[in-house]
């Protein structure tokens, strides 16, 4: 990728209202957005580098079910490479609830899955 390109994405990246992460193979995230922090209250400092697994979001369904226990949509992706949309509720970094609606995309490289973009934004409803 080009600097000016590598400009762009990151432009873009931190602009929109949608919170996105990616994780990689091992399923450690490696870029965390301004708005996933602002929806989150996880900043990027506390969130890169951290597997997502580690259940500081902690994941659930609307069942209470830990998804990350049971296979959340963003590890389902890595394995199969299809495309996922689901509804599930995180912890906030101060410790309440929150609905979000989670689209979940495989990333390629070479060929192979080398990791996952998870986008999410607030539920309002």
């Amino acid at each position: 990728m080009s600097e000016k390109d590598t400009s762009l994405f990151r432009t873009i990246f931190n602009n929109v209202e949608d919170g996105v992460y990616f994780v990689d193979r091992e399923r450690r995230i490696t870029m965390w957005n301004e708005a996933a922090a602002q929806i989150t209250g996880y900043t990027r400092e506390e969130m890169i580098g951290r597997h997502c697994h580690d259940n500081l979001l902690n994941h659930v369904d609307k069942n209470g079910t830990y998804l990350c226990l049971m296979g959340c949509p963003l590890f389902h992706t890595m394995n199969d490479g299809l495309e996922r949309q689901d509804e599930v509720i995180v912890r906030h970094k101060n410790g309440h609830r929150l609905p979000i609606f989670v689209r979940t995309y495989p990333v390629y490289g070479g060929g192979v899955i080398i990791g996952a973009l998870e986008i999410f934004t607030r539920k309002t409803q």
